[in-house]
């Protein structure tokens, strides 16, 4: 975490040490340009950053918080989350910016290992011709794919908070339950029927 002022008469961008660390400025740097750290701003962002700011500006809003990448010296790109206090002239035109950057590099990338992950669970679960239920140990059932709801006749939501007993033939139910007990027995063990 770092702080920063950015004075926009001057273009001037005073910098506290953890905010210099975080944009890669060499240790002791206490003021840069507001151009200079343009350039650290991954290039996919700077226009959304800048609109941002404008609309921000535009409605004389007193916070402009945002979320961008920018570009270490060895070319790595790091996320940050800018939070802001803006002050106006009586005019209404900016003067200053005072606030807080945040490394959030770490998050960003366990959001986007995450996004992965769901995306590998759904096209396993949901693209898969085979059926897949979710059930408590009770039986109630807490998803089903869609090809197994569709190859029962329903759809997805008609199942969801539904007995999966309801679906096993009557011949068949007393094996189900105690396959269920079963799963009571050892909590957290995968089953498969």
């Amino acid at each position: 975490v770092g702080s920063f002022a950015v004075d926009y008469a001057t273009g001037r961008v005073q910098t506290s040490p953890g905010h210099a660390a975080i944009h890669g400025l060499a240790e002791g740097t206490e003021e840069f340009t507001r151009e200079e750290w343009r350039t650290r701003v991954h290039p996919d962002d700077l226009r959304r950053l800048d609109a941002l700011r404008n609309q921000a500006f535009a409605e004389r809003r007193s916070e402009h918080n945002t979320e961008y990448r920018i570009v270490d010296p060895d070319g790595k790109a790091r996320w940050i989350e800018s939070r802001g206090l803006v002050s106006y002239d009586g005019d209404g035109r900016p003067i200053r910016i005072v606030g807080v950057n945040i490394d959030i590099t770490e998050r960003k990338r366990a959001e986007a290992s995450l996004e992965q992950s769901e995306a590998r669970y759904r096209a396993l679960y949901d693209d898969n011709p085979s059926m897949y239920f979710t059930v408590t140990a009770s039986g109630t059932v807490l998803s089903v794919n869609e090809f197994g709801a569709r190859q029962l006749g329903y759809k997805p939501a008609e199942l969801v908070g539904q007995s999966v007993l309801q679906l096993i033939h009557e011949e068949d139910q007393e094996a189900a339950r105690r396959h269920l007990a079963s799963c009571i027995e050892h909590p957290g063990a995968v089953a498969a029927t």
